[in-house]
């Protein structure tokens, strides 16, 4: 059983990386963020429609560490974890 709870595949795009060819720190919020939609998105739930309910998904805090950098065209895989 994987220790995840859903998985979004992605691939770099070339503007998100820097003039070393890396993708620039902030880029990894951005897919941070993109795979959370894409999780509640999957749970059958909507932003939108969380918010026309009084319900705002903000994030309070967010901590990344940083193992392996990733390059142009590299594909990857973000993970939620269950909390």
């Amino acid at each position: 059983m994987s220790k995840y709870v859903y998985e979004a595949r992605m691939e770099v795009r070339d503007y998100e990386c820097d003039i070393e060819g890396i993708v620039n720190n902030a880029n990894y919020l951005h897919y941070t963020e993109h795979t959370r939609h894409l999780f509640l998105k999957h749970c059958g739930l909507s932003f939108a429609e969380m918010h026309e309910k009084g319900v705002d998904a903000v994030v309070a805090r967010m901590n990344l560490q940083y193992k392996t950098p990733l390059r142009c065209d590299d594909e990857f895989i973000s993970d939620v974890f269950p909390w």
